[in-house]
């Protein structure tokens, strides 16, 4: 895990769990969308958010283990690279120590006012170092 990361909490709630009564794993991904757009609001000015928005072109996701009713999850994020209009994403969901999934995302930057791919602008960059 990066030291420099966003961390929430989230509780597994009787509508996460699906028919092997574990963790769905739709909400799982879910959980990785959640905390990609979190750690946005968190950094991003409201200028920056009335400006910009991100476009999830690419998913990878990875279940390591297996989450239960009432389990106390931690999401944790950071932007691993950026490179002209994408920014790779980690997500990492963990219970105590144990890591349930970790997934890499690819977004784009869409300029909200013409809806096109835009390059990303310095003071995004400066968010995400």
């Amino acid at each position: 895990m990066k030291a420099d990361c966003f961390t929430y909490k989230y509780e597994v709630a009787p509508k996460d769990i699906d028919e092997l009564n574990h963790l769905n794993n739709i909400r799982s991904i879910e959980l990785v969308l959640d905390a990609a757009k979190q750690h946005w609001e968190h950094l991003a000015s409201t200028k920056l958010k009335s400006e910009f928005a991100w476009f999830l072109v690419e998913h990878h996701i990875k279940y390591k283990s297996q989450g239960f009713l009432g389990d106390q999850l931690s999401i944790v994020t950071w932007v691993k690279t950026t490179s002209g209009v994408k920014s790779i994403r980690v997500v990492e969901i963990y219970r105590n120590d144990t890591l349930l999934t970790t997934s890499t995302t690819t977004w784009c930057l869409v300029n909200q006012a013409t809806k096109t791919l835009s390059k990303i602008p310095p003071e995004i960059l400066s968010l995400f170092n």
